[in-house]
């Protein structure tokens, strides 16, 4: 999906949302460095052992999650990232800028997961595929948009590094 076209399904889904043009971002540090008043956010796209799940992971900026322990305790081989190849072919974005707002055309084989400590209330920063613009919007009102829209969320505990 491209920027023009997350833009146009924010505007059609009505989401109370504000939009900053910046400098290129690439880790969480740089994205913090911004200071906007939001809840930062990590997207991880991930991937098992065997290649036969996709999943977008939406989780807290200050968690660490440990992919191994929590793809065993989902019933999954162990996690890691998805290749920025396979990213690419799926969420049509790169590392960096990817976002729940790429899943909304996004094959059914792409899951949606939520860590289930995210404070869904709170308005986060997520990139529209791109990593020089960021919106801000409350968690909650995107995610009740995209399951109106059919697409399935999960919501997993997530097992942390020490």
């Amino acid at each position: 999906m491209t920027k023009q076209q997350i833009y146009a399904f924010m505007r059609e889904a009505g989401l109370a949302l504000t939009v900053y043009a910046h400098e290129p971002v690439y880790t969480m540090e740089q994205a913090e460095a911004l200071g906007f008043a939001a809840l930062p956010v990590k997207n991880l796209f991930l991937t098992d052992r065997r290649r036969s799940l996709w999943a977008l992971l939406v989780l807290r900026g200050d968690v660490s999650p440990d992919l191994r322990a929590t793809g065993r305790a989902l019933g999954y081989t162990p996690l890691s990232l998805g290749s920025p190849e396979r990213l690419g072919e799926l969420l049509h974005t790169q590392p960096g800028a990817v976002s729940p707002l790429c899943i909304v055309d996004a094959p059914e084989e792409v899951e949606l997961w939520i860590d289930d400590g995210l404070n869904l209330d709170a308005e986060a920063a997520y990139h529209p595929g791109v990593n020089d613009e960021t919106v801000v919007l409350r968690t909650r009102d995107l995610l009740r948009e995209l399951e109106r829209r059919g697409r399935r969320i999960r919501y997993v505990r997530l097992a942390e590094r020490p």
